[in-house]
């Protein structure tokens, strides 16, 4: 049986330290079924065996291994609770070491600045046996002021971190940046362990650098975790948003190729069915419903540009089936040194997003689309409003934020549109104001295209 030594108490409180702060760290990732049963039944393992390790040694060396060893346990338990591959398990796991240790190098740093380090650091590695009936009053401020910091480092953590990372996809690639940031932490957990264990004296000013450096070896290795999880992030989000744009593209191609055969169709439909009028086999009250049918899908748009035209006629045709006005203003004279397929995407994307806000509205009369572009000295102003109902989310961006559950693909249509708005070095802005939506987007000409368009 174990003396309630000071160390054998701390290493429960450390695996309990180390635990809420592997969830806290986790809590993005996807759960199993019953996970709050599975995150009980493995706490109670994880602290048991940190309950059986045995304290054969108070050394620095011996007490470094007992806690990389009770992390590497607290670290498989993790696969009975979570879903994903073990390296995001050992990530995160790594990040969640790094906090706790970060928050008892803080309570360190503390005790060494106010000289309570022997309550602080030693207090927790000694081999005295811990005499609970004979507690001063110091001792329930030492341990309010442990417990207040171990709070305000994980609170801040879940607010800087965690809850950022929620219903992002997370996956590990850069093993070497995870094998890095394994090696800082365990060398900051030895140096700290042979710090406390140091037998030729205690020198505050030599622990504080010490614990200092320790900090400062905890931010950085969050730091670098959290900048490859954004990192990663971002590479998703550009893969995405290209696949969908190349996915444009083709659509782009598909779609100027069907308007081009409907027209060409509606226009031989026209001369057969007046040739049919004139030797008088049809009413005329049924000729000319028939010319209206095939007016509608003859309406061609033309606005100067190609890829506008296509993607308005394909849009208007949408929106006469669903009750819904689009209005265009277009000035398309400038608009050359745009890729066809950007534009098609563009206004393809900014159209589809009004639709889908308009469609929603049960007042008929703001069923309305407008869409402007026009030439502002060297830029091209391209300004589209509708109308909206109901709350509207943005995000860091100033986007607004998909309201579908299925965020695999939808919610990138802004995003594309950002994508090309920077790609032609412009700027985009949303306002939402007395239930109306604005899009507006501002791209410069180039100067080449502005002497192209001057009359020589």
């Amino acid at each position: 049986m174990y003396e309630m030594t000071q160390l054998f108490c701390y290493k429960l409180v450390f695996m309990a330290e180390l635990l809420i702060a592997m969830h806290l760290s986790l809590a993005p990732l996807k759960k199993k079924r019953h996970a709050v049963l599975r995150i009980l039944l493995t706490s109670l393992f994880d602290l048991g065996i940190a309950a059986a390790y045995p304290l054969a040694s108070y050394t620095s060396w011996y007490t470094s291994l007992m806690f990389l060893a009770l992390f590497l346990v607290a670290t498989g338990s993790l696969r009975f609770v979570y879903e994903g591959k073990f390296k995001e398990l050992l990530f995160f796991s790594i990040t969640a070491y790094t906090l706790q240790h970060l928050s008892h190098e803080l309570y360190a740093l503390a005790g060494n600045l106010f000289s309570f380090l022997s309550t602080a650091t030693m207090g927790m590695y000694g081999n005295a046996v811990l005499d609970l009936t004979h507690l001063q009053p110091r001792d329930y401020f030492y341990g309010l002021v442990y417990l207040d910091l171990y709070l305000l480092v994980y609170a801040l953590f879940y607010f800087l971190f965690t809850r950022r990372q929620k219903g992002k996809k997370i996956e590990v690639t850069n093993l070497s940046i995870l094998y890095l940031s394994a090696l800082l932490l365990v060398i900051d957990i030895i140096l700290n362990a042979v710090v406390v264990y140091i037998q030729d004296g205690y020198s505050r000013t030599y622990s504080i650098v010490t614990s200092l450096y320790n900090l400062l070896s905890c931010i950085m290795i969050l730091y670098i975790q959290s900048s490859v999880i954004n990192t990663k992030a971002l590479e998703n989000e550009l893969k995405t948003t290209e696949h969908l744009l190349h996915l444009s593209q083709e659509q782009y191609a598909q779609s100027k190729e069907n308007i081009q055969l409907i027209n060409l169709k509606c226009h031989d439909l026209k001369h057969q069915i007046h040739e049919v009028g004139v030797q008088g086999k049809l009413p005329s009250s049924t000729l000319k419903e028939m010319e209206n049918v095939i007016r509608i899908y003859d309406s061609t748009a033309h606005t100067g540009n190609e890829a506008l035209d296509v993607i308005l006629t394909e849009k208007s045709l949408y929106c006469q089936k669903n009750g819904i006005q689009l209005s265009c203003f277009a000035d398309c004279s400038h608009l050359s040194f745009l890729e066809e397929s950007d534009l098609y995407s563009l206004f393809g994307n900014a159209i589809d997003n009004a639709i889908e806000a308009t469609a929603k509205l049960k007042d008929s009369q703001k069923r309305d689309i407008t869409l402007r572009v026009r030439n502002i000295n060297s830029f091209i102003s391209i300004v589209i409003e509708n109308y909206f109902e109901g709350p509207l989310l943005l995000d860091e961006n100033h986007l607004p934020v998909t309201t579908k559950k299925d965020k695999n693909y939808h919610g990138f249509g802004m995003k594309s549109i950002r994508f090309i708005v920077d790609k032609y070095h412009g700027d985009l802005k949303t306002e939402a104001r007395d239930d109306i939506f604005t899009l507006s987007i501002l791209i410069p000409v180039p100067k080449e295209e502005e002497q192209k368009e001057k009359p020589a």
